[in-house]
Protein backbone atom coordinates (compact mmCIF):
# COMPACT_ATOMS: atom_id res chain seq x y z
CA UNK A 1 0.00 0.00 0.00
CA UNK A 2 0.67 3.69 -0.68
CA UNK A 3 0.51 6.73 1.74
CA UNK A 4 -1.51 9.13 -0.54
CA UNK A 5 -3.55 10.84 2.28
CA UNK A 6 -5.69 12.85 -0.71
CA UNK A 7 -7.35 9.75 -2.09
CA UNK A 8 -10.72 8.64 -0.61
CA UNK A 9 -9.42 4.46 -0.31
CA UNK A 10 -6.08 2.92 -0.11
CA UNK A 11 -3.89 2.92 -3.19
CA UNK A 12 -1.48 -0.02 -4.55
CA UNK A 13 1.48 0.96 -5.53
CA UNK A 14 2.42 -0.14 -9.25
CA UNK A 15 6.16 -0.97 -10.48
CA UNK A 16 7.33 -0.14 -14.24
CA UNK A 17 10.00 -1.99 -16.30
CA UNK A 18 12.04 -0.23 -18.37
CA UNK A 19 14.72 -1.26 -21.17
CA UNK A 20 16.77 2.24 -22.75
CA UNK A 21 20.35 2.97 -24.97
CA UNK A 22 22.53 4.72 -22.80
CA UNK A 23 24.18 5.65 -25.57
CA UNK A 24 21.16 7.78 -27.79
CA UNK A 25 18.96 8.10 -24.67
CA UNK A 26 16.31 6.22 -26.38
CA UNK A 27 13.29 3.97 -24.85
CA UNK A 28 13.85 0.29 -26.37
CA UNK A 29 10.76 -1.38 -23.98
CA UNK A 30 8.34 -0.48 -21.51
CA UNK A 31 6.39 -3.12 -18.91
CA UNK A 32 4.08 -3.06 -16.06
CA UNK A 33 5.87 -5.66 -13.89
CA UNK A 34 2.67 -7.72 -12.33
CA UNK A 35 3.23 -9.29 -9.43
CA UNK A 36 1.64 -12.55 -7.85
CA UNK A 37 -0.47 -12.19 -4.44
CA UNK A 38 -2.42 -9.91 -2.86
CA UNK A 39 0.44 -8.51 -0.78
CA UNK A 40 2.98 -8.22 -3.60
CA UNK A 41 6.51 -10.16 -3.28
CA UNK A 42 8.13 -11.40 -6.61
CA UNK A 43 6.99 -10.24 -9.77
CA UNK A 44 8.21 -11.40 -13.05
CA UNK A 45 7.60 -9.48 -17.26
CA UNK A 46 9.38 -9.71 -20.36
CA UNK A 47 10.97 -7.17 -22.57
CA UNK A 48 11.36 -7.57 -26.09
CA UNK A 49 14.42 -5.30 -27.06
CA UNK A 50 13.40 -4.05 -31.17
CA UNK A 51 14.93 -6.19 -33.71
CA UNK A 52 17.25 -2.91 -35.05
CA UNK A 53 19.28 -2.42 -31.84
CA UNK A 54 22.89 -2.85 -32.06
CA UNK A 55 24.21 -0.69 -29.32
CA UNK A 56 26.98 -2.32 -26.77
CA UNK A 57 24.74 -2.00 -23.24
CA UNK A 58 20.96 -1.49 -22.17
CA UNK A 59 20.19 0.38 -19.55
CA UNK A 60 17.75 -1.56 -16.96
CA UNK A 61 15.59 0.19 -14.64
CA UNK A 62 12.91 -0.71 -12.35
CA UNK A 63 10.36 2.75 -11.29
CA UNK A 64 7.76 2.92 -8.55
CA UNK A 65 4.77 4.84 -8.93
CA UNK A 66 4.26 5.38 -5.56
CA UNK A 67 7.93 5.45 -3.68
CA UNK A 68 10.54 8.08 -4.42
CA UNK A 69 13.82 6.85 -4.00
CA UNK A 70 13.07 3.34 -4.52
CA UNK A 71 14.05 3.20 -7.99
CA UNK A 72 16.98 0.68 -9.19
CA UNK A 73 18.88 0.55 -12.12
CA UNK A 74 21.25 -1.92 -14.03
CA UNK A 75 23.63 -1.45 -16.99
CA UNK A 76 23.90 -4.87 -19.16
CA UNK A 77 26.09 -5.63 -22.04
CA UNK A 78 23.78 -6.62 -25.18
CA UNK A 79 25.12 -9.51 -27.45
CA UNK A 80 23.15 -9.42 -30.35
CA UNK A 81 22.58 -13.38 -31.11
CA UNK A 82 22.43 -13.88 -34.71
CA UNK A 83 19.81 -15.89 -35.99
CA UNK A 84 20.33 -18.98 -38.51
CA UNK A 85 17.51 -20.01 -41.32
CA UNK A 86 17.25 -23.54 -41.63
Amino acid sequence: MVYAPKFPKPQQESWFVLACDPKNETLLALQRLSFSGRSGGEGTTELTIPQGFSGESVVVKVLSDGWRGVDMEKAIQWKQEAKVDA
